[in-house]
């Protein structure tokens, strides 16, 4: 499995979320797995940002898949899962 590979089952693991515990716990997951992969932290970086641009993907195009109320819901789960992942590019940045 490729990283871009892994990402996408992230997020789509994310749009099964209901609160902001699974959102956490499936962002703990995955930051626990890039630190045990060894990547490099710019490749790190580039995950995170590429999966803030998915998850932007997902919520423009939410609206029109979904009925308004699950729509809604996604729309504040994907909200959950961007502060955690600028939480996480920020710690990056500061070990820099």
């Amino acid at each position: 499995m490729t990283l871009d590979d892994y990402r996408l089952q992230v997020v789509h693991r994310l749009t099964g979320c209901r609160d902001s515990a699974d959102v956490r716990g499936v962002l703990g997951e995955v930051d626990i797995f890039l630190a045990q992969s060894q990547i490099s932290e710019r490749a790190r970086r580039k995950f995170w940002e590429a999966m803030n641009s998915d998850l932007d993907v997902v919520s423009q195009e939410s609206p029109h898949l979904m009925t308004k109320q699950t729509a809604t819901g996604l729309s504040v789960v994907i909200r959950i899962a961007k502060v955690e992942i600028f939480q996480h590019h920020l710690t990056l940045e500061g070990d820099n």
